[in-house]
């Protein structure tokens, strides 16, 4: 029982972590709470868990922070629409002529970036 109380207690203490670090934006941290999570999890998942407070609170942070792990992952996806949009408005722009005709402007804009020591 004393190693079921210590594995939700550390499991309870990951979440947290992964909380602040999904509320903060720090996703560089996340892959090692991600390792860690799991381990615990599977641990867990091998004994026959007691029904407890402890156990249901373990279980809403894990509900809430799946939540914001979506949400984090939304807003990469979004981001990175975005950037697809910006790079293919500076290859060519779409506008309309007066008749209501699409007229598409083509861009020959080549950025270069030079890197000096």
């Amino acid at each position: 029982m004393s190693s079921e109380n210590e594995l939700i207690a550390r499991l309870d203490e990951i979440l947290t972590i992964e909380r602040k670090a999904l509320l903060s934006g720090d996703l560089t941290s996340l892959e090692s709470i991600v390792t860690e999570k799991e381990d615990l999890i599977g641990s867990l998942n091998t004994i026959e868990l007691a029904k407890t407070a402890a156990s249901d609170d373990v279980n809403a942070k894990l509900e809430h922070n799946q939540v914001l792990l979506e949400a984090a992952m939304q807003g990469i996806r979004n981001i990175a629409e975005k950037l697809a949009e910006i790079r293919r408005i500076r290859r060519e722009f779409d506008t309309y002529t007066e008749q209501g005709e699409k007229n598409r402007l083509k861009g020959d804009v080549e950025s270069s970036f030079e890197k000096r020591a």
